[in-house]
């Protein structure tokens, strides 16, 4: 019955050329190898499903089964592999495939060779060693193709490690033994090239050795080492060095993949002192690519575990951080940096008590004079950016830290800057660790805002007082200025987010008891003598009220079911400071800090009561006579609480949309209106993120278009002249975020309105516009094409007249995409736009000349024979 049933199968199968069908066989074909005795019909079987590999289909776009080729070739390659048995049949095609001059052939039957040689096991594949090596051998000498590289040497790997298989000796007479002889008798001569001609994919081929298992490692680097740092001695010029140590590199790499112990130590040891010799010379070249080279060398030592030992770790972290200092090349202190890192995952006591003090010591002293030819002078900013770049260890942040803090009231405005961004950094990439967002909630926070209560003691820097006049446009107050604090806000933002909830609430009344009550005495060591502590009034000094952005970062990150005390009052005077407040930084941080709170508060009555007064103030402000300061105040709060709303999707937001559509046509807040839509529909990091868990209803920005799309057009149609632009600013912005499919259900309405909005100068309008000119080139050539007469002349007057790099690039590549259009639309047209296109060629921008090339070579092929 079984013979029978295997042969019935095979008859059945044989010839079938449906691709939803030999998916299904293929699969059968697997299941009954691997349960049934195939007895004599074992090449038969083989026959019946190799006959179709190597794989080559191409599906229709409209084919109903979904079929792809990668099914077919995943479906045939388990038969291939269904039994051992098949070996001695699949390995002769394999072979015969590789050497064909057809690259997915060659490809396919590479990586189908990975996948059989476990299964096929030692004895079967040791006699096909030679033509394979051979075969593979020779794609990656020839490098026709990475991808065909990458498969020929992961095909090599996965024959090592199968003919590894049972070898638990490093030295022992095997078929891994002797395969590994037939590799060096070919690979011998190219590693001692004097031109080095052929060192790199030579090198390549043995590293896919040694990376298929540890005997193999072990055999490979005791032959290999030796030879390449003969080589780096007789060259002496630093591009042959490069090579070579490049080379090295990897197989110090490969050196990696396995585990070592004391009895079987890495094979890297015995060579270790050689190497780090010869990284030290290096390192010192005048080459830079050489150097970063050696470094890159160190950085993979460093990374080795059980290499170092002992001292060597420290000693090989001070070559490095010497020229993290001193080197003048950014790619080599880059590399450097990245070097230091090891050594803290290494051994954090060396990065400790070795290298940190050794920057330290450069942070607060004057740069050492050095005789390098390549050195550099480091400045206290680029040491800060490093020391926050090495503290990826609690013990390191710690330490890094308290350096960061000493130059946060420099009197340097750019070093104030620069260590308030380094805070901000060690936050937000370290906010997932615990043990970091502990220290920072119990030791950092505490310390910053210490920062910030002296910084606010010392409001005559900006000259604003209860008059609310401002001397200096930056706001700066005892060398804290308004981007320190929105760093240091960053800080309170990263942190809250991710503390447990009895932090969370401490954090939460620590912050409004000092900047809503005003009490100084929450934070342990505020020794700040003020007359009156008063943040959120606006007749305080900016150098209080701007610390509202501390508690919008804070309040704005909390869960929405953590009780704010006293949240009404609180709303009330953040309204206040944003209407009355004359520093710009505070009316901004007190607005979004409002509109934050009222997307996570409940929709209960006392918020809609405050909705409903907040709007009829609101009202009263922007109908004031222009010009007044207030209107646009006003406008700016009304924008945040329109988004607010719309994010919750909350009964008033369409009512204030409505409002803000009828201010499209005020001569004095149009464009401000506008623009407000774009903040509407824009996703802002400091406030109502889902990760700050506010409420984002989904789809609120296709809602948004569609309930408000045709209002928009109507008005736009009977709207003054000056006040369309606004009207096309306010829709464009709309569309910017609009996924496709709610696009091109509109896209007869609003192409006229698009075709006009090319004709205004805002450059953010007119590349909102082309880009989605663009996507509909291909969406909706139909439409399109109807408009190509009126169209193509606006895009060529673009990519000449428009001040804007990113506008004529924008215009090109629109141009670009016109030209897969039917012919008989675009043909026409050709000799006009290869001709205009021709002065766009010596554009003064290089990226404007390159995409000039292209469009104009690709509507130059339009209507040639095979376009």
């Amino acid at each position: 019955m079984e013979g029978n049933f295997v042969c019935g199968y095979i008859q059945a199968m044989d010839a079938e050329r449906d691709p939803r069908n030999l998916v299904i066989a293929f699969q059968l074909a697997q299941t009954i190898t691997r349960n049934f005795p195939l007895g004599v019909f074992v090449e038969e079987m083989f026959e019946v499903t190799s006959c179709y590999f190597p794989i080559d289909f191409n599906p229709s776009a409209k084919d109903p089964g979904g079929i792809t080729r990668a099914d077919l070739i995943t479906a045939l390659r388990g038969c291939l592999t269904a039994s051992p048995k098949f070996g001695q049949y699949c390995l002769p095609l394999l072979i015969e495939k590789i050497s064909s001059d057809i690259q997915s052939a060659k490809i396919d039957s590479l990586d189908t060779l990975a996948v059989c040689c476990d299964v096929y096991g030692t004895e079967c594949l040791n006699e096909f060693t030679g033509t394979l090596l051979s075969c593979i051998r020779k794609e990656v000498f020839s490098g026709d193709s990475e991808e065909l590289i990458t498969a020929a040497l992961s095909a090599l790997t996965a024959i090592v490690k199968t003919l590894s298989q049972g070898v638990t000796q490093r030295v022992s007479s095997t078929y891994l033994s002797e395969f590994l002889q037939d590799i060096f008798k070919e690979c011998k001569r190219y590693l001692l090239e004097p031109d080095l001609r052929l060192i790199s994919p030579t090198c390549q081929l043995l590293q896919s050795v040694a990376r298929a298992s540890d005997p193999a490692c072990w055999t490979v680097l005791n032959t290999v080492i030796p030879t390449l740092l003969e080589q780096y001695a007789t060259h002496n010029q630093s591009n042959q060095r490069k090579v070579i140590l490049d080379n090295l590199k990897g197989f110090l790499e490969a050196s990696g993949t396995f585990t070592y112990t004391d009895e079987a130590p890495s094979p890297v040891m015995e060579y270790k002192a050689p190497v780090v010799e010869v990284l030290a010379a290096a390192v010192e070249d005048s080459s830079p690519s050489l150097r970063l080279s050696a470094v890159q060398m160190q950085r993979m030592l460093l990374s080795l575990s059980g290499v170092l030992v002992g001292d060597e770790v420290g000693q090989l972290g001070q070559q490095v951080v010497k020229h993290l200092l001193s080197d003048s090349d950014t790619s080599v202190r880059d590399q450097c940096v990245t070097a230091l890192q090891a050594i803290t995952c290494l051994n954090v006591e060396v990065m400790k008590n070795i290298i940190l003090p050794q920057i330290v010591s450069h942070l607060h002293n004057e740069p050492m004079e050095t005789n390098a030819p390549c050195s550099f002078e480091p400045t206290k900013e680029y040491l800060l950016t490093t020391l926050t770049s090495l503290a990826t260890h609690i013990g390191v942040v710690e330490i890094v830290a308290r350096e960061i803090l000493g130059f946060l009231t420099s009197q340097t405005d750019n070093l104030s800057l620069v260590s308030a961004k380094c805070l901000s950094t060690l936050a937000q990439e370290h906010r997932s660790h615990q043990e970091i967002v502990a220290y920072v909630y119990e030791t950092l926070l505490q310390q910053v805002l210490l920062v910030l209560l002296k910084g606010s003691s010392n409001h005559g820097a900006d000259g604003q007082g209860a008059d609310g006049s401002v001397g200096d446009s930056r706001g700066e107050c005892g060398g804290v200025s308004d981007e320190v604090v929105t760093e240091l806000a960053k800080v309170f933002r990263y942190t809250a987010v991710y503390l447990d909830r009895r932090k969370a609430e401490e954090l939460m009344q620590t912050v409004c008891e000092l900047l809503v009550r005003g009490n100084m005495a929450v934070v342990p060591g505020a020794d700040v003598k003020l007359d009156s502590f008063k943040p959120l009034q606006h007749t305080s000094p900016s150098s209080q009220t701007r610390l509202v952005a501390v508690l919008t970062a804070v309040l704005c990150s909390l869960p929405r079911e953590m009780q704010i005390p006293d949240v009404m009052l609180l709303l009330q005077s953040l309204l206040q400071l944003s209407r009355k407040s004359s520093h710009s930084f505070t009316r901004n941080s007190a607005t979004k800090c409002c509109a934050g709170l009222v997307n996570k508060l409940p929709a209960d009555d006392s918020l809609e009561s405050f909705i409903k007064e907040t709007k009829e103030v609101l009202t009263g402000d922007l109908e004031l006579s222009p010009p007044n300061p207030s209107r646009e105040k006003a406008l700016i709060i009304w924008i945040w609480l329109s988004k607010a709303l719309v994010l919750q999707g909350h009964a008033e937001a369409n009512i204030f949309i409505q409002k803000l559509i009828s201010l499209l046509d005020d001569p004095d807040l149009g464009l401000s209106a506008a623009n407000g839509f774009l903040t509407i529909v824009s996703e802002h990091e400091d406030v109502m993120t889902s990760e700050m868990s506010a409420i984002v209803q989904l789809f609120y920005r296709q809602k948004l278009f569609i309930q408000n799309v045709s209002v928009l057009t109507d008005k736009f149609q009977s709207a003054g002249k000056d006040a369309k632009p606004c009207y096309l600013m306010a829709i464009s912005h709309l569309l910017r975020f609009l996924p496709k499919q709610v696009l091109l259900a509109e896209v007869k309405t609003l192409m006229p309105i698009m075709m006009q909005s090319l004709s205004c100068v805002e450059t953010d309008l007119l590349t909102s516009t082309l880009t989605k000119v663009t996507e509909l080139t291909s969406d909706a050539p139909e439409i399109i094409s109807k408009y190509i007469d009126t169209l193509v002349p606006q895009l060529l007057k673009l990519t000449t007249t428009s001040a804007s790099m990113r506008v004529r690039i924008a215009a090109l590549q629109c141009l670009n995409c016109l030209t897969v259009l039917p012919t008989h639309v675009t043909l026409t047209l050709k000799s006009k736009v290869t001709k205009s296109l021709q002065s766009t060629l010596d554009d003064k921008k290089r990226l404007v000349r390159r995409q000039a090339v292209v469009t104009r070579g690709n509507w130059f092929l339009i209507g040639e024979p095979g376009k």
